[in-house]
């Protein structure tokens, strides 16, 4: 006896119990990784999702419930296509500390030239008398 199409792809038959097509139930264990908050591959997962309602307070930042909580609790992971995207914020984020390291030298260096030689802040570096020296 041939499969029910209909019934394989909805998981219902319009004919119900007057079908003449076979309604074969698939037991697929549930899939983990959707269980956990995320499948990366989505629809074409061979194990089974299981959609929960998920915890709107642990969506804010705290739930009160715990891991008792009977709703789900997402832990969803950073947005990317794969290594490549994951290689690529890897060297913005190089980038980004050695950009910060400079700028800390930089600071330290500047503050260690205020001590040493007094402050500076004037572009011309002259104050006081010598600072109109060529209308003596």
């Amino acid at each position: 006896m041939s499969e029910c199409q209909f019934f394989k792809q909805n998981g219902y038959c319009q004919s119900d119990d007057n079908c003449l097509y076979l309604h074969r139930r698939e037991v697929r264990p549930p899939c983990e990784a959707y269980e956990a908050g995320f499948c990366k591959k989505g629809p074409q997962c061979e194990n089974r999702h299981v959609r929960r309602q998920a915890c709107e307070f642990y969506m804010c930042g705290f739930c009160p419930d715990g891991r008792g909580c009977k709703k789900v609790h997402l832990k969803v992971p950073a947005l990317g296509k794969g290594d490549a995207d994951e290689k690529e914020r890897d060297k913005e984020r190089d980038r980004e500390k050695e950009r910060r390291e400079r700028v800390e030298e930089l600071e330290r260096r500047e503050e260690e030239n205020r001590r040493e030689f007094g402050r500076r802040d004037r572009r011309s570096g002259r104050s006081g008398k010598w600072k109109n020296r060529r209308d003596r």
